[in-house]
């Protein structure tokens, strides 16, 4: 099991501290004077480990980084082991740290701990697929993308926008702004008078055109990479999609104060709730986040503003007010402590 979860976390650009012990390993993500340590302690039943003895570990471990000349030091220590109520005993009291069950191959997690420690549960999470992999035939092998895609909410939602784009696609043109609003795109007349209020949320998978699509698709993918692994799949689609009709809201109220009538579809206003979110996650992880820094993000999101402001044909008003719904969002769903739990 050690090796198993050594080769992932490698596999993930972790560096790897070796100890005399071989029950005890350490791993590490650096960047600048900043470092995130995972503590990997095989707690099987020969290993005789005190709470004394293990926290007295951890200072060992914060001296050693410290002598590297890192002084923001994070450390998370994960326990492997059978031995569920004596591993306890040991973490009870230490938020930065989990049980990894080995027979049942679960995370286990308890009230006073965090929910994730910078994605490492999405990590954990392929343990029992990359276990069970070994017997796999090669043509079950070809699935292993399925099994441990760390984000399938956020992939399903670029599949789902791109096949209705195909679909609209077969039966007239994205281009066309009569077909578009036939279909569903935001208008506000028949929003007003007709009370198509269904369009808020119809628009939102609709996109003029393959341009207009493959942009917002791709800038989907690589921001849900990060979101959606520490929000959990269903606060990652709640996200998406209230995100999504705060951008519609956003875009009609602007229209009305505006009385203008101009068509709207896309899925960037609910890009932009993602991007929202993520700037609250990397601003509670003290401005960096994975190789994401807060200054970086700033400037992702202002050129992307600003963009906006200087295209003719943008809806900034959705593309704001996705981005305020995803911060709002973010701050009320994101959470690193849950209640006392067992996950599998």
């Amino acid at each position: 099991m050690t090796d198993l979860i050594k080769n992932i976390l490698i596999r993930n650009n972790y560096a790897v501290i070796s100890s005399s012990l071989k029950e005890f390993t350490i791993f590490y993500q650096s960047q600048g004077v900043s470092v995130n340590v995972i503590h990997v302690v095989n707690y099987h039943k020969e290993l005789i480990l005190t709470k004394e003895q293990y926290l007295h570990i951890k200072e060992q471990i914060i001296s050693l980084f410290e002598k590297k000349g890192f002084s923001d030091i994070k450390i998370f220590t994960l326990i492997l082991t059978e031995n569920i109520e004596s591993a306890h005993e040991i973490n009870a009291e230490d938020p930065l740290s989990w049980i990894y069950d080995t027979k049942q191959n679960r995370i286990i997690t308890y009230e006073t701990q965090v929910h994730d420690f910078y994605g490492i549960r999405r990590l954990l999470e392929q343990v029992p697929y990359t276990s069970s992999s070994n017997i796999k035939s090669k043509h079950s092998r070809k699935l292993s993308f399925l099994e441990n895609n760390p984000a399938p909410m956020n992939t399903a939602l670029v599949f789902l926008n791109i096949i209705v784009f195909l679909g609209l696609e077969i039966f007239g043109s994205t281009s066309d702004l009569s077909y578009m609003i036939e279909k569903g795109a935001l208008y506000l007349p028949y929003l007003i008078y007709r009370h198509q209020y269904h369009r808020l949320f119809t628009c939102m998978f609709m996109h003029f055109g393959y341009t207009h699509l493959a942009y917002n698709m791709l800038a989907l993918y690589l921001l849900g990479e990060y979101v959606e692994p520490v929000s959990g799949k269903s606060r990652y689609l709640i996200l998406y999609l209230l995100s999504g009709l705060g951008a519609s809201s956003f875009s009609l109220i602007f229209a009305l104060l505006k009385e203008d009538s101009v068509v709207s579809a896309g899925a960037s206003g609910a890009v932009f709730g993602v991007m929202g979110a993520l700037l609250y996650i990397v601003i509670h992880h003290r401005g960096h986040f994975y190789t994401i820094t807060l200054p970086k993000l700033l400037l992702l999101i202002g050129y992307s503003i600003f963009s906006g402001i200087t295209s003719a044909e943008t809806d900034n008003a959705a593309h704001i007010g996705g981005l305020i719904t995803g911060f709002i969002l973010a701050v009320l769903l994101y959470r690193e402590k849950e209640d006392a739990t067992y996950e599998s």
